[in-house]
């Protein structure tokens, strides 16, 4: 999978979602969510079969609810 790249990447993350309270777990990178996001769009695969690398697939597909 190829990286986003940063200058695309400094326009999308203004559009992105960001974590209002300072309580609780410190948000994950938005730029490795959405690369995860983007992986399972293109391969089809399930949620769960999402590569560590993207982070926690729970974490991304809740990113991927909200976005």
């Amino acid at each position: 999978m190829k990286h986003i790249p940063d200058l695309l990447w400094s326009e999308t993350e203004k559009l992105l979602p960001k974590k209002n309270k300072k309580v609780g777990r410190p948000e994950f990178d938005n730029k490795r969510t959405l690369e995860g996001v983007i992986f399972v769009l293109r391969t089809n695969i399930q949620w769960c079969k999402l590569p560590e690398k993207y982070g926690i697939y729970t974490t991304v597909h809740g990113k991927y609810m909200k976005i």
